[in-house]
This record gives structure tokens, C-alpha cells and sequence, in this order.
């Protein structure tokens, strides 16, 4: 079983980094970030003039800032495929992922 401390200092890895992306992607292509992490425009506006200091104090946070967006049946076919090595299939349901979001 993961410690606590553990899984927090993960999750706080993990929203680092995903926080740095979408500050990147928001800066060079706003509707990109929207569409790839399914941000609103007020938080688009705000995460490029984050600094470092406050990207890090806001992955702190002991939860998961980004939630998955994929409907629970598009999901299970993507693990299916993935756990099958079905890679067609994975391309498949990526491609319908890709079209929702859009």
C-alpha cells in the first residue's frame, strides 16, 4: 500500500507537471489548452503569468487539479485495447477522443 505522504508528494509531481504544459500551451495556443485539458477561459487568461513559485504552490494541492474528461465507455474500450496490445483500436478510440474535444 502507497503511504499517504507518498501519494501526496506524487500527486504534486504530477499536477507540476501537468501545470507547466498547460501554462506553456495556454501562452502559445489558447484554444489548444481548452481543448486538450479542458480549461475555461478565466484560468487560460491566468496561467501564463504564473510564475514557477506559484505553479508550485498551487500543485500542492492534495488532489488531482486535472480530472480525466473521457466517458466511462470510451475508457473502457481504451483499456481494453491497450491491455490487449490492440493498437489499431487504441488509434481508434484516440481519434474519437480527439473529435469530441473539438
Amino acid at each position: 500500500m502507497v503511504s499517504n505522504e507518498r501519494l501526496l508528494r506524487d500527486i504534486a509531481a504530477v499536477n507540476q507537471q501537468l501545470l507547466l504544459v498547460a501554462r506553456d500551451i495556454a501562452e502559445q495556443n489558447p484554444t489548444q489548452a481548452a481543448v486538450q485539458f479542458g480549461l475555461d477561459e478565466k484560468t487560460i487568461e491566468a496561467l501564463p503569468q504564473m510564475d514557477a513559485g506559484a505553479l508550485v504552490r498551487l500543485s500542492q494541492m492534495p488532489v488531482m487539479i486535472f480530472a480525466p474528461r473521457i466517458p466511462a465507455e470510451i475508457m473502457e474500450q481504451a483499456l481494453s485495447a491497450a491491455t490487449n496490445d490492440d493498437e489499431e483500436t487504441l488509434r481508434v478510440v484516440a481519434d474519437s477522443i480527439a473529435v469530441r474535444q473539438q
